[in-house]
């Protein structure tokens, strides 16, 4: 949110949003809209019909997303979405079916030949990378092992990206890098299992469907999931529809395989 003293956008006439396509209309103080970013501030401010009219029609954004645009706005944060219980789950055994950070990478130099240990420390350096993205400034809930199997984290994972995309187009660098910082969070802690290899296949199709390949400056919602896809591809290479995507996803295999480099001899 940009810092705005109190009494300069309460004054400030409201702005209506229709947004979604049941067109539900959303109303915020628009100064506060206009000093989130240029873009924002030429809407509010800019003499065109949506400027005088105090009203804009945002089919393509979802409830959800505004709902959390609009919370941000007036506190400088959001709330996730909440994780749905999936059906008829039976937990098989950690062992067999979940990798977590620790039982990926274990610990560094114990248990393992040489070049085991070159290898898993590369490993272990691609993942020290990821989760040195984007650092929140407090941490926030992250689910557990048990979590990750009983309950579907798709929503969750998919709102944050839903978040950075509209913040891209609309220009909103704070919530970007917010909306990364919240994704990188909680992939760090998500225990991935053989119930929750969809969740992520699901983060990584929105993402190259919903971003564009920016060349040398590069999508940083990209960069995010393909590091992290990298790191647990022995796992995410197991679900059909991850592959399938892949095969036919030539932006995704080409980072995805450029980020898988690092971890090689």
């Amino acid at each position: 949110m940009a810092s705005m003293p109190y009494k300069d956008f309460i004054s400030s006439p409201p702005f209506t949003f229709v947004v979604g396509p049941d067109e539900k209309e959303h109303t915020i103080h628009s100064a506060l809209v206009a000093s989130q970013s240029a873009s924002l501030d030429a809407l509010i401010n800019g003499g065109m019909k949506e400027s005088i009219e105090r009203r804009v029609v945002w089919k393509d954004v979802d409830d959800e997303s505004f709902i959390r645009f609009s919370q941000y706005v007036y506190t400088g944060d959001y709330e996730a979405a909440k994780p749905s219980k999936r059906e008829a789950v039976v937990i098989a055994s950690p062992l067999m079916t979940s990798t977590s950070p620790s039982s990926l990478f274990g610990k560094k130099g114990r248990g393992f030949g040489a070049a085991e240990h070159v290898t898993m420390t590369k490993r272990r350096l691609l993942y020290d990378k990821f989760q040195a993205l984007y650092p929140l400034p407090s941490p926030t809930a992250v689910p557990s092992s048990e979590a990750s199997a009983m309950h579907d984290y798709t929503d969750v994972f998919l709102g944050h990206a839903q978040m950075y995309v509209f913040a891209d187009y609309h220009g909103i660098e704070p919530l970007q890098v917010l909306a990364l910082g919240k994704l990188r969070q909680i992939l760090t802690s998500f225990t991935v299992r053989v119930e929750s290899y969809n969740d992520i296949t699901q983060l990584v199709r929105y993402t190259f469907e919903h971003t564009v390949d920016k060349k040398e400056q590069g999508d940083r919602l990209r960069s995010l999931v393909c590091l992290y896809a990298a790191c647990r591809v022995e796992d995410l290479w197991k679900d059909t529809e991850f592959r399938d995507f892949a095969s036919t996803s030539p932006d995704l295999s080409v980072q995805l395989i450029t980020a898988m480099l690092d971890r090689l001899d």
